[in-house]
């Protein structure tokens, strides 16, 4: 929920502090004060929602009791520019063992699992960077139109009569408002969503500015490639059966090395493979 009251001219003694974080999200909670952070609270609010890992089409949404005036004053994104390296454990072997067939011998099928993670080298190193496109919406009611017609009582050239169309306001329903950065928002209730379209591979913490502050804990939307919903991954060039994804090696049995869609692939000819 944010609480944002009337935005003061001078932002230049406003001071931003954050406190516990929002049980949906793990994001601390902020509060933005005037006076050196000793005076009135201007903001103070949590993000509700988020997509931590997002691909291309990210989402956030945020809550604002609002007074009046102006919201949000920018907004910027960064892009993680930062050094990892992939650090895996392995575990103990584990091991199946295959029942032989009327062609083939048992035998036991093999692999170490291991757990691996990116770890930071060095600082990490942000770089500001557009996405490729953005917008914020909120809830507001939106007015609903029909088209009425009626005869002007003229009749054109050829005899027809003239008609008059215009749209008429009926009513109001509930919808999606594009908000612009640096809008007024009169007084109210608002949810209001920050939706992103970015690169898959990158890492981005978007950052919005609120009485001169730029909101820094908030708020990354991580890269998703394809290879997050495999379990693994082979290329089997130059017959390595590595699992280049997750830990699952496999170990050869009765394939030949053929040529792929991709560099190599390999041939089953149905028997002892």
């Amino acid at each position: 929920m944010f609480l944002i009251s009337f935005a003061s001219a001078w932002d230049w003694d406003n001071v931003q502090t954050t406190y516990g974080e929002n049980p949906n999200t793990g994001y601390p909670n902020i509060e933005v004060k005037n006076a050196f952070g000793l005076g009135e609270t201007l903001f103070e609010g949590s993000l509700n929602e988020h997509t931590p890992t997002c691909g291309e089409y990210c989402t956030s949404k945020i809550e604002i009791n609002h007074s009046g005036g102006e919201f949000i004053q920018d907004i910027r994104f960064l892009t993680d520019n930062s050094e990892y390296e992939e650090v895996c454990t392995e575990e103990a072997e584990i091991c199946t063992w295959i029942e032989p067939t009327h062609n083939a011998t048992g035998y036991n099928s093999c692999y170490t699992p291991k757990t691996c993670e990116d770890v930071l080298i060095g600082e990490e190193v942000w770089i500001e960077q557009d996405i490729r496109s953005y917008r914020f919406k909120y809830e507001a009611e939106l007015p609903e139109y029909e088209t009425e017609c009626e005869e002007t009582g003229e009749t054109s050239e050829n005899g027809t009569a003239i008609i008059e169309c215009n749209q008429v306001q009926t009513g109001t329903y509930t919808g999606f408002k594009t908000y612009n950065v640096g809008e007024d928002l009169p007084e109210g209730h608002y949810e209001i969503f920050i939706e992103g379209e970015k690169k898959p591979s990158r890492k981005v913490d978007w950052q919005v500015k609120i009485h001169g502050e730029w909101l820094e804990a908030w708020a990354v939307w991580g890269d998703g490639t394809i290879l997050d919903d495999l379990t693994a991954y082979y290329k089997v060039d130059n017959n390595d059966f590595s699992d280049t994804h997750n830990s699952y090696d496999l170990t050869n049995s009765g394939t030949t090395n053929t040529s792929g869609i991709l560099i190599d692939g390999r041939s089953f000819d149905g028997s002892n493979d």
